[in-house]
């Protein structure tokens, strides 16, 4: 248990910031002298024997067509510093596959199990509000009111998903690492977490209202096939350019046929960055500046890109300019519109006892359901949108 242990703490963090300082999680010291086993010593309570011999299974085990489950580096004395060097081990990555697999790699997640009654006490409405001693902050406060409409289904569908086992299990180690933040010292992943979800306004009830509270809605999208609800397998799907068909719809606009997002060559991502800079704002200015930001944190900066990204898009999409005189940013009311859709399906799935797992503009279930799912979503949006047409794919 104790070799157990301190191998899946460096495994789970390879790399950690303590005091300012990079530490890298490459081996464990372990002893392997009789005397530090003695009574009085500092490893008093383990017996030796065993001890030792566990050490040497590991060094020596290897599954057929495997590493050795761990390398091992011997102990030394160093007669010019006299000084010692213990043994080190470190796991191999036949190892550390199976570590992950038996649920002994720890990514950020949470190991309280304790009911959260917030849910209970407070209700599912919250409002976020700008911190008036720093606008960079959001300040959220529970709304007070009773819950309207498809409102209704969030408390059920809270104590549906409570009853599930919902898992992300990784394939392999190296996907893992992939997911590890070096820089910083911690793993980007969140594996566990919150337990209810939550209908949260911006600036007032009625604005935005999108769903937010459960670890799965951060778990990147190419790690989300992995998904599993129950021990089963699951399919998620989504609104294709769900933003953008909506930013028509509202506009009263015919969507143009095709990628909404091929355009001239350009990114398909950065297409996607000057809709959603764009929509958020008033003006031409605010969404250049936004835009500006996210090619510097990309390190994709140069003279003139902001402007050539911005133009090229809404010259195609010219119809529904957002930034004339007197525009207001629709972002707000582009998240009421698409929560409103998404309590719709959630809706429609309760009734046939199918409890889903919302991701803004994309649902998972299990397998089993993907087809009662694509019939919630196509009737959710024409119950919304019945002269405008939306194609659903299959994520993963």
């Amino acid at each position: 248990m104790l070799l157990l242990h301190s191998l899946s703490y460096i495994v789970s963090h390879p790399r950690i910031v303590r005091d300012g300082k990079t530490h890298d999680h490459h081996y464990v010291a372990i002893p392997l002298n009789k005397n530090d086993f003695r009574p009085r010593q500092k490893y008093q309570n383990l017996a030796y024997g065993p001890f030792r011999k566990a050490v040497s299974s590991l060094r020596h085990f290897a599954p057929e067509g495997g590493q050795a489950w761990i390398e091992y580096v011997p102990g030394f004395y160093d007669q010019q510093t006299k000084q010692g060097r213990r043994t080190r081990i470190a796991p191999s990555k036949d190892f550390c596959n199976w570590m992950l697999q038996q649920g002994l790699i720890f990514p950020r997640r949470s190991i309280d199990k304790k009911k959260s009654h917030l849910a209970e006490k407070y209700g599912v409405l919250q409002v976020s509000v700008p911190d008036p001693a720093d606008p960079d902050k959001k300040i959220k406060s529970w709304l007070n009111r009773p819950l309207q409409g498809d409102e209704l289904v969030l408390p059920v569908l809270n104590k549906q998903l409570a009853k599930l086992e919902i898992a992300c299990p990784l394939p392999d180690y190296d996907t893992y690492k992939a997911h590890y933040d070096f820089k910083h010292g911690y793993s980007k992943l969140f594996l566990s977490g919150k337990e209810h979800f939550r209908r949260i306004f911006t600036d007032e009830d009625g604005c935005a209202g999108r769903l937010y509270g459960r670890w799965v809605q951060n778990v990147p999208s190419s790690l989300r096939r992995n998904l599993t609800i129950d021990g089963l397998p699951t399919t998620e799907l989504d609104y294709q350019n769900m933003q953008l068909v909506l930013h028509y719809a509202i506009s009263g606009k015919a969507t143009p046929s095709g990628d909404l997002y091929q355009i001239g060559g350009q990114s398909r991502d950065w297409m996607k960055e000057v809709l959603t800079s764009s929509l958020s704002v008033a003006t031409r200015d605010e969404a250049l500046g936004a835009l500006r930001g996210k090619l510097d944190k990309a390190n994709q900066s140069r003279a003139g890109r902001a402007e050539a990204l911005y133009d090229a898009f809404w010259s195609y999409h010219c119809t529904v300019y957002p930034h004339t005189e007197g525009a207001e940013g629709r972002w707000g009311k582009l998240q009421y519109a698409d929560s409103q859709i998404t309590l719709r399906v959630l809706r429609c799935l309760l009734e046939q006892g199918i409890p889903a797992i919302p991701i803004h503009d994309s649902f998972v279930v299990k397998e089993q359901h993907w087809e009662q799912l694509h019939s919630a979503m196509k009737v959710a949006w024409q119950d919304f949108w019945p002269r405008t047409r939306i194609k659903i794919k299959v994520s993963h």
